[in-house]
C-alpha cells in the first residue's frame, strides 16, 4: 500500500488535512512531511503566526476549530517526544473526530524520533 492510499479519494480530489504537531521543537519533520506528500492534500493547519498568542486559551480553540479544523477530512498527529508537552494535542484530535455532516474525519498518527 502507498503512501498516495491515505491522501488521495476515489473521486481524485484531495483531502483537507490539518497537521498537529509540537511548533516549539517539531517545526522541521512538519516542513518535511509537506515537502514529501504536500501536493497530496490542501493544507489546513495552523502556521507560525497565524494566531496570536496573546489571546485566551479558550479562544484559541474555538478559533482553531472554527476556522481551521471544522472542514478537514483527515488530522495528521506528528507525535515527537515532546508532544505531550502541546497544550493543545488533545483537543485538536478530539475536535477532528468528532461527528459532522458527512461524518467523521480520518485520524493518521505519524511517529519519529530526534
Amino acid at each position: 500500500m502507498s503512501w498516495n492510499y491515505f491522501f488521495e479519494s476515489k473521486k481524485d480530489t484531495r483531502h483537507k488535512v490539518f497537521i498537529n504537531y509540537y511548533h516549539k521543537e517539531d517545526e522541521y519533520y512538519r516542513n518535511r512531511f509537506e515537502e514529501l506528500f504536500g501536493h497530496l492534500f490542501i493544507n489546513r493547519s495552523v502556521k507560525p503566526g497565524d494566531i496570536d498568542t496573546d489571546v485566551s486559551t479558550e479562544y484559541i480553540k474555538r478559533l482553531i476549530q472554527e476556522d481551521y479544523i471544522s472542514d478537514i477530512s483527515v488530522l495528521v498527529v506528528l507525535v515527537g517526544s515532546k508532544t505531550y508537552c502541546r497544550k493543545h494535542v488533545d483537543w485538536e484530535i478530539s475536535a477532528a473526530l468528532m461527528k459532522k455532516v458527512g461524518g467523521y474525519s480520518g485520524l493518521f498518527m505519524f511517529t519519529y524520533t530526534s
